[in-house]
């Protein structure tokens, strides 16, 4: 697996063998996050991946978001769509407003998505497409 970026606040990653991205938000998003940072990893990322490609996305440390951040996020997913992402999975934390905003973001961004309960059943998810 090749880290893209590890910082406090989100992992990055790619696995090259299944064509998939993991995605790993943490904590709570506010000024100390550099948002062009964030968008550099992610094209840098979108860049090594081929059309059809998966993500995983485990969201289970990472705190409601802040209103600033979710225009942020919907254009790191129209993205993701744009580059080819074939199928997401999601874990998410029993946080329910986290969750409304989670799905929030992916209607507005066009990206489909399925939930899963650990990070282990989405990964069998991905792997079984």
């Amino acid at each position: 697996m090749q880290i893209i970026a590890n910082t406090p606040h989100y992992t990055l990653a790619f696995e090259p063998s299944k064509n998939r991205v993991h995605w790993t938000p943490r904590g709570f998003w506010d000024k100390t996050v550099d948002k062009s940072e964030l968008l550099d990893n992610w094209k840098k990322i979108l860049h090594d991946v081929s059309a059809g490609f998966t993500i995983l996305t485990d969201a289970t440390q990472m705190k409601t978001l802040r209103p600033e951040w979710v225009e942020t996020f919907k254009e790191i997913q129209t993205l993701m769509v744009e580059s080819g992402l074939a199928a997401s999975a999601e874990v998410l934390p029993q946080n329910t407003i986290t969750k409304m905003q989670a799905n929030r973001v992916a209607r507005k961004s066009g990206m489909c998505k399925q939930h899963f309960a650990t990070s282990e059943d989405a990964e069998r998810w991905l792997d079984s497409l």
